[in-house]
């Protein structure tokens, strides 16, 4: 992880829109860097202005505290990751039920096993419960569009398979609880890659459209 910038932030007169935004995304990235390499507690934001070169003011200016400055890294990681605008999941288009539901289970299999999100879910999990508590919200957000995206697909492509779904939404969450426990049950070093991930989402999709008969 890098501990300074290539080019010093520039300081002089009042920054543009442009170049203020630029300063905002470095003090994200490397903010989300500092907290993944030495922990919230180990954390300041004194530190980070130094490693940056810029005052703290001009921190302080965007974020109150740094557990606000947690939750603005910790957004905007999760924005760069989401896997609904990822252009490395490649969303499929296709008409078939179960092989879209699959499609989505593998993509998320192997978005909850890259390295950089175990690390923020290992940072997370150290944070004191009302940290937690109150990043839930910046959190959950992913969560809550995947549920959507696949309670869509189930009411557009679920009639065509015979399944007229009476609760889409817990449907979804089966799958998203079954996602969390296969990434649950892997040593943290073990990463799925995408012909793994097809074949185990194919299974999971399929038991539970098939229900008892797929055992």
């Amino acid at each position: 992880m890098k501990e300074t910038l290539k080019q010093p932030v520039r300081r002089r007169g009042r920054p543009s829109a442009k170049l203020s935004a630029q300063i905002t995304d470095e003090i994200l990235e490397h903010a989300t860097e500092m907290f993944l390499k030495h922990g919230y507690e180990a954390f300041s934001i004194e530190a980070l202005s130094a490693a940056l070169r810029i005052p703290k003011t001009t921190i302080y200016k965007r974020y109150s505290d740094k557990a606000d400055l947690l939750r603005a890294a910790i957004d905007s990681r999760m924005n760069r990751w989401s896997v609904l605008r990822s252009e490395e999941a490649g969303m499929p288009e296709g008409e078939d039920l179960e092989c879209r539901l699959a499609s989505y289970t593998a993509i998320l299999l192997r978005w909850a096993t890259k390295p950089e999100v175990r690390a923020v879910n290992r940072l997370m999990a150290s944070l004191p419960q009302a940290d937690r508590q109150a990043l839930s919200v910046s959190t959950s957000w992913g969560y809550r569009n995947m549920i959507a995206l696949m309670v869509a697909t189930i009411e557009e492509l679920g009639p065509a398979a015979g399944i007229e779904a009476a609760n889409p939404a817990g449907a979804a969450e089966l799958i998203m609880a079954a996602v969390a426990g296969s990434v649950a049950m892997r040593d943290e070093a073990s990463v799925i890659e995408a012909e793994e991930a097809e074949g185990l989402a194919l299974g999971l999709v399929g038991k539970l459209l098939r229900g008892a008969s797929a055992w």
